[in-house]
């Protein structure tokens, strides 16, 4: 699908601004244990309520069902995409810190 990266900088966008609202000290920890999580299937209230979010806004901006929505998240937080899109989303917070509230 030519939309992967822009689907995949979605993903890194709202859950980097899920994570600036958790006790985690590093943006790579959170998605890790979120990865971990998700892949055991053993989620916490908060990760249950981030998945849906994530799942709702990918839903919203790309029209992807559930099925496919859960297959970029889980790819995204096992392919090291996270470290090639945090660069990025970590410059645009920096730059406009007001877009992440």
């Amino acid at each position: 699908m030519k939309l992967d990266n822009y689907i995949y900088l979605t993903i890194c966008e709202e859950s980097f601004k899920m994570f600036k609202k958790t006790n985690f000290s590093t943006y790579h920890n959170y998605c890790k244990t979120f990865y971990l999580s998700l892949d055991s299937n053993d989620l916490s209230s908060r990760e249950k309520s981030d998945l849906i979010s994530l799942l709702n806004i990918l839903d919203l901006i790309y029209g992807l069902d559930d099925k496919v929505a859960f297959k970029y998240i889980m790819e995204f937080l096992a392919c090291n995409k996270v470290q090639d899109f945090e660069l990025y989303v970590r410059e645009m917070y920096n730059c406009y810190p007001l877009a992440f509230n």
